[in-house]
């Protein structure tokens, strides 16, 4: 009949990987006992139960009387429990440890790369917590979206605490506590020197004194190199886009330059802007060389470089200088002032003809039949569209090579025309009395017609 001692023989020994026979020649009886004794047919002598309580190391008792698998079990949940807090332990005071032997600038260097590693996470876990909600907005419409809201977040935001914790930690043991504990249990040697007449054994630490310095390739710099390697390609990414923006405005300044000989009668005003334009030419090439050499890695002429910059913004001033006092001689005047040719657009009048309020009209009687309308600023053209309703809607285009033609030719003249922003919504109309009262009583009977509508 089975008992508690019959099984545990039988698991005892499967567990130590042993047949019958084996175990039957370490306690130097036959296979026959111990079948017997594990069918629970017979029972072993108390000098074989000592044999095998030493052999399978548990106790009489336990042999005997226990379950030995819930005794196994309790013994490993216990050995676990105890690796655990000996680890915790272990951790805690080697850390002390490490961070009291460590010198002042070490000490700094180690709080600074867990505080970056602690933001970097954070910001990490930040960002995809916020595209993760963007994602999780898009679920209102179903019930109790609030509850199921609040759940998520409160679940996202445990889980980045608990991985954040352990990366740190992670990084922490990878990076400091694993070499320092390589030191002190690799390199702990105590070495021993005979001293002659006294016969004596000195035994001298060789650790105690040791500051943990990392070696170069595991070095607590390379992390701070790391971050440093990303910054400055972070800043020659910058640099592109800068140099990007350089070029053009070298193209622009390349473009004005060859514009300034058309205002070469100006006098002192065109010499200052040649100045101003070959000095900002010079000053953002010297910008431009050196944002290349900075993306490329290649080595600036500093002092060539900064003297030329230096110059050319000297130069710079110069030129506005002579600029501005060459502007007392100009002249202002008001676009609407300006005599510029302009045949504008010709429209048949009809009955119904009528503009919108949202323009700004100014208009001139003339003996026509028709309509003439023409821009405020002559540099423009008119276009226009008439509605089944008989309004007319105006739009100007501005011609760029129209503009630059007139600042040169009035340049030249030593003039000056202000063109305000608003100036592109005003126009002239040329109209006999007739018609132009007719315009603007028609204006007035859509409008009345437009309020009384609402």
């Amino acid at each position: 009949m089975k008992n508690n001692l019959s099984d545990n023989i039988k698991k005892l020994r499967k567990d130590n990987n042993l047949s019958q026979e084996d175990l039957a020649d370490k306690l130097s009886v036959s296979r026959q006992s111990i079948s017997k004794w594990e069918q629970g047919d017979a029972y072993p002598e108390m000098d074989k139960l000592m044999q095998m309580a030493e052999l399978f190391n548990v106790s009489l008792d336990n042999l005997v009387h226990s379950d030995v698998s819930e005794v196994k079990a309790e013994e490993n949940s216990n050995k676990i429990i105890g690796k655990w807090v000996n680890e915790a332990t272990s951790f805690i005071t080697d850390t002390i440890n490490l961070f009291a032997r460590m010198n002042l600038k070490s000490k700094l260097k180690f709080i600074m790369e867990e505080l970056i590693i602690i933001f970097l996470l954070g910001f990490t876990f930040s960002v995809v917590g916020e595209i993760c909600a963007a994602v999780v907005s898009n679920l209102y419409v179903i019930p109790g979206y609030k509850y199921l809201y609040l759940i998520l977040e409160t679940l996202y935001e445990v889980f980045a605490f608990v991985v954040s914790v352990l990366l740190v930690i992670h990084i922490y043991k990878v990076r400091y506590l694993n070499y320092y504990r390589s030191i002190i249990n690799g390199k702990r040697e105590e070495k021993t020197t005979e001293v002659n007449e006294k016969e004596e054994k000195i035994t001298v630490n060789q650790v105690e004194d040791r500051i943990v310095i990392r070696d170069p390739k595991t070095s607590e710099y390379s992390f701070f190199k790391a971050i440093s390697d990303l910054f400055i390609l972070f800043l020659k990414a910058i640099s592109f886009y800068i140099m990007i923006g350089v070029c053009f405005a070298l193209i622009g300044l390349a473009f004005a330059f060859g514009l300034s000989v058309l205002i070469i009668n100006s006098g002192s005003f065109y010499v200052g802007v040649i100045i101003t334009i070959v000095s900002s030419i010079i000053s953002l090439s010297v910008i431009l060389l050196v944002l290349i050499n900075f993306i490329f890695n290649r080595i600036s002429n500093k002092k060539v470089l900064g003297l030329l910059f230096v110059i050319s913004i000297i130069f710079f001033g110069i030129g506005i200088g002579i600029t501005t006092a060459s502007l007392t001689s100009f002249n202002t005047y008001d676009i609407r002032s300006a005599e510029i040719p302009n045949d504008g657009i010709v429209i048949t009048m009809n009955d119904k003809a009528y503009i919108s309020n949202e323009y700004s009209i100014d208009y001139i009687e003339e003996d026509r039949s028709d309509i003439k309308i023409t821009p405020v600023d002559g540099t423009c053209e008119v276009e226009y569209t008439i509605r089944n309703d008989g309004r007319i809607d105006l739009n100007q285009y501005c011609s760029f090579i129209n503009k630059i033609k007139f600042i040169i030719k009035e340049v030249n003249n030593k003039r000056f025309y202000i063109d305000k922003p608003g100036y592109y919504n005003e126009y002239k109309i040329f109209a006999s009395k007739k018609n132009i009262e007719k315009l603007k009583k028609n204006t007035i009977s859509y409008y009345k017609k437009v309020e009384s509508d609402k």
